[in-house]
C-alpha cells in the first residue's frame, strides 16, 4: 500500500475498495488538506497579482489555466517587468517542469478508466502537489473508472476553490498586510516541507535540513540564483543519502 507523506491524512487517502460513490468521496476528500492549503495559497497569490497590476479576470484565469503557483509567480513577475511573451512562456514552463514526472505517473494510473484523451489531459492539468498523493492512492481504493471519477471530483473541487481564493485575495489586496500576503503565498511549500518531514525518512530530512541552512545564506550571496542552487544541493544530498542506504 502506498505510503502517504502526511500521517494525519494517511487513513483518508489509503484503504481497500470502498462502496461509496467515488465522485462524492473525491469532493469530500478535497476538503481535507487540499482545499484549505490551496485556497489560502491562492488568496496570497491574488493579492500579489493585484500589486503587480494584473486585472481581476487575468489573475483568476492565471490560476485556472496555469495552475502551478511557481509558474504563476514567475509569469506575473516577468510580465510586470516588461519581459516578452516567449521569455514568460519559457520561464513559466521551466518553473513547472518538476510536475512532469508526477503528471506522467498520475495519468498512467487513470488511463484504463477512459479512452478520452481530453479527460486524461484534464487530469494532468488539474494535478497539484496537494492532490497527487490522493490520486496515486486511488488505485488501491477504486476500480479504473471509479478512480478517475474520484480524482476528477477531487481536483475539480480544489481548482474551483483555488480560483475563488485568487478572486477574493485580489479584492482583499488593499486590506491584507504585505507580510500576510507573502506568508500565504508560501503556505503551500511550507505544508509540503512539513509533510515530507513527517515521514521521518532520513533522505527527506537531510534534504530539508540542507535547504533550511543553505537557503538563507545562498540568497544573501546571490538573490537571483540562491534558490535554484539551494534546491540542487538539497535534492542531491537527499538523493545520495537515499542511494547509500539502499
Amino acid at each position: 500500500m502506498m505510503r502517504c507523506p502526511v500521517r494525519g491524512i494517511s487513513n483518508q487517502i489509503q484503504g481497500r475498495i470502498v462502496p461509496t460513490s467515488p465522485f462524492w468521496l473525491g469532493v469530500k476528500d478535497a476538503f481535507g488538506p487540499p482545499v484549505p492549503i490551496i485556497f489560502s495559497t491562492m488568496l496570497g497569490f491574488g493579492s500579489f497579482a493585484q500589486s503587480l497590476g494584473y486585472g481581476h479576470l487575468e489573475a483568476v484565469l492565471s490560476s485556472v489555466l496555469v495552475w502551478a503557483l511557481p509558474g504563476q509567480v514567475v509569469m506575473s513577475d516577468l510580465w510586470s517587468s516588461g519581459a516578452g511573451w516567449v521569455t514568460i512562456l519559457a520561464a513559466g514552463s521551466l518553473a513547472s517542469l518538476r510536475f512532469l514526472p508526477m503528471a506522467t505517473a498520475l495519468v498512467a494510473t487513470f488511463k484504463d478508466g477512459t479512452k478520452s484523451r481530453l479527460w486524461l489531459l484534464w487530469v494532468g492539468h488539474t494535478m497539484s502537489a496537494n492532490t497527487w498523493p490522493f490520486g496515486m492512492a486511488a488505485a488501491k481504493r477504486f476500480e479504473p473508472r471509479g478512480r478517475l471519477l474520484y480524482y476528477t471530483a477531487l481536483s475539480g473541487t480544489s481548482l474551483t476553490f483555488g480560483a475563488l481564493g485568487t478572486a477574493i485575495g485580489y479584492k482583499a489586496a488593499n486590506v491584507l498586510p504585505p507580510d500576510i500576503v507573502i506568508a500565504l503565498v508560501f503556505m503551500n511549500p511550507l505544508f509540503l516541507g512539513i509533510a515530507f518531514a513527517a515521514v521521518r525518512e532520513p533522505a527527506y530530512l537531510i534534504s530539508i535540513l540542507v535547504a533550511v541552512v543553505a537557503g538563507p545564506i545562498l540568497h544573501i550571496v546571490d538573490p537571483d540564483m540562491g534558490l535554484l542552487v539551494t534546491g540542487v544541493l538539497a535534492g542531491t544530498a537527499g538523493f545520495l543519502l537515499g542511494r547509500r542506504r539502499s
